[in-house]
């Protein structure tokens, strides 16, 4: 799974509501090796898109083509295993190792250093097991990105879905997770982002 990313007239509406389309003819091609980014207000399909990539939901019309290939020829686990998505879940180490069940200690370090996690990390009670969360430490929201940008990345996804990576951050944390997310992306075929622009590349 190393090739563009292609939605080729794609028509959506969600099955509780089929009498509105979400998307209606979207072509695009996100490059390999390049960074794509989708960015518009909410509700306007953004999300939507990752859910089509993934195959929760099947568009009413058009093709999804990886490498050329219609995702619908590939398997669901395979697919989604290929796959990585931001999302944070509870604790440091375990979030982290979430991505990959056998990590090592070494591993998951290095996963966060790549994610520009592993000082802020340090810095906590008890480093990498500190308990975070309603129960413990309230990380910030450039923190749990970057965390979570750490579990993607120790995955070793072929694709890298980033879904409002920067939302909702501060500018000094919002450079600091795209930093992490350029440093992070190089050794992807694809990163497909949404509400995210690499600051040089607007």
């Amino acid at each position: 799974m190393n090739g563009d990313i292609q939605f080729e007239n794609i028509n959506f509406a969600y099955p509780t509501r089929p009498d509105v389309l979400v998307l209606r003819n979207l072509t695009l091609t996100a490059r390999a090796g390049e960074i794509t980014a989708l960015v518009g207000s909410s509700g306007s399909g953004k999300s939507t898109c990752i859910s089509l990539l993934l195959r929760f939901y099947e568009p009413l019309s058009g093709r999804i083509a990886i490498h050329d290939q219609s995702i619908t020829n590939c398997n669901f686990k395979q697919l989604r295993q290929k796959i990585g998505v931001i999302l944070f879940a509870t604790s440091v180490y375990e979030n982290i190792r979430f991505g990959k069940e056998n990590a090592t200690r070494m591993e998951i370090e290095e996963a966060a250093r790549q994610a520009n996690a592993h000082d802020f990390i340090m810095q906590l009670p008890n480093n990498y097991d500190t308990i975070v969360g309603e129960r413990g430490v309230q990380l910030s929201g450039g923190e749990k990105q970057r965390v979570a940008l750490a579990r993607a990345l120790i995955k070793q996804s072929a694709l890298l879905l980033l879904d409002e990576a920067t939302s909702a951050l501060d500018n000094t944390n919002e450079k600091i997770v795209q930093k992490a997310l350029d440093r992070a992306c190089k050794g992807l075929h694809v990163s497909f982002c949404l509400n995210y622009i690499i600051y040089g590349y607007t």
